[in-house]
C-alpha cells in the first residue's frame, strides 16, 4: 500500500519472477517476455496504453477512487481491450451496460476484441446483432455482402441496408 502506483508497475514490469507470478494464466510466455522487454523506465514516459494498467494497479493498490455508477454505455466496443472493459466493469458494480461495437469496423491490429466472449466470457450478457447499415448507400452495403459472402461470410451476418441509394462502386485495379 505504501508503493507509488508508477514505481510499483515499472517494477513489476521489470521483475521477471513477479511478472510471470502475475501473468500467469493470464499471458502467454511470449507476451511476457515482450512485456519486459517494453518496460517503461524512470527515463522514459508511459505510452497511452500503460494508463488501463496503471489504473488497475491503483484499484487494487489503494481501492476503487471516485463515484459509480448504475449504466454505463460504450459505443465503438470493439476497439477496447479485455483490461479496459474489466475496469469499467469497476466503476458499475451491478454490472449493468450497453455496450455497442461491430467487430468488422476494428481500428487497432495489436489490441481490442475479435469476438464478444474476450469481454463477456464470465459475464451473463444479452447479445442482439443489429445486421442493418445507416452509414453507407445502398450500393456499397451490396458490395460489401458480395465481398464477405465471397471470403465465407453467412447469409445472417451480411448487411441490411437502409439506407439511400448512390452510385455504383466502381473497382479498380492497382
Amino acid at each position: 500500500r505504501s508503493l507509488n502506483v508508477s514505481v510499483a508497475y515499472r517494477r513489476l514490469l521489470r521483475n521477471q519472477h513477479l511478472l510471470h507470478a502475475a501473468g500467469a494464466g493470464v499471458f502467454s510466455e511470449w507476451d511476457l517476455e515482450l512485456l519486459m522487454l517494453d518496460a517503461p523506465t524512470a527515463q522514459t514516459p508511459f505510452r497511452y496504453s500503460d494508463l488501463p494498467a496503471l489504473l488497475y494497479l491503483k484499484i487494487l493498490l489503494d481501492g476503487l477512487p471516485g463515484r459509480q455508477y448504475d449504466h454505463i454505455v460504450m459505443d465503438e466496443a470493439q476497439d477496447v481491450t479485455p483490461l479496459q472493459f474489466e475496469l469499467l466493469t469497476r466503476f458499475c458494480p451491478q454490472k449493468h451496460m450497453t455496450v455497442m461495437g461491430d467487430m468488422m469496423q476494428g481500428i487497432f491490429a495489436h489490441h481490442g476484441v475479435r469476438d464478444w466472449q474476450q469481454l463477456f466470457a464470465t459475464e451473463d450478457y444479452n447479445l442482439q446483432q443489429i445486421p442493418n447499415s445507416y452509414r453507407s448507400t445502398k450500393q456499397i452495403n451490396e458490395y460489401a455482402n458480395q465481398l464477405l459472402a465471397r471470403v465465407g461470410f453467412a447469409k445472417n451476418q451480411l448487411i441490411d441496408s437502409v439506407s439511400r441509394d448512390g452510385p455504383q462502386p466502381v473497382q479498380r485495379g492497382f
